[in-house]
């Protein structure tokens, strides 16, 4: 048996909505994607290697599917399940500038003389 890993980013590990079989099914889809995010695992290979039940693995893939981490369509011969790429969070950006325009200086100045007062 080939050895793979399991790569689960960081940013699903820390989502509260999700269970841990929630997060390992989603490493393990992960992990046999093809290069377009899509692969055809089932059900009863996932149950299988996690050693979890069938109804465990549907009502996970319907919460990674509610928590917009995958997509499932059928073909006519396969369920496709699709690994959805995760939006950066951007929490600030910062923005430096070395030559300072006189109009940077003005707009600045008029800013925190309203911050100051108030407005």
């Amino acid at each position: 048996m080939n050895d793979y890993y399991i790569k689960i980013p960081n940013r699903v590990l820390k989502m509260k909505d999700l269970t841990s079989n929630d997060k390992l099914i989603y490493g393990l889809i992960n992990s046999f994607t093809q290069k377009n995010g899509k692969t055809t695992v089932k059900n009863d290979f996932i149950a299988d290697t996690l050693s979890i039940s069938h109804n465990t693995v549907k009502s996970s893939l319907k919460r990674l599917k509610s928590n917009e981490l995958i997509t499932i369509t059928n073909s006519n011969r396969y369920r496709i399940i699709k690994i959805k790429a995760l939006k950066p969070k951007i929490n600030y950006i910062r923005i430096e500038i070395d030559d300072e325009p006189a109009w940077l200086d003005e707009t600045l100045a008029e800013l925190e003389r309203e911050w100051n007062e108030g407005i």
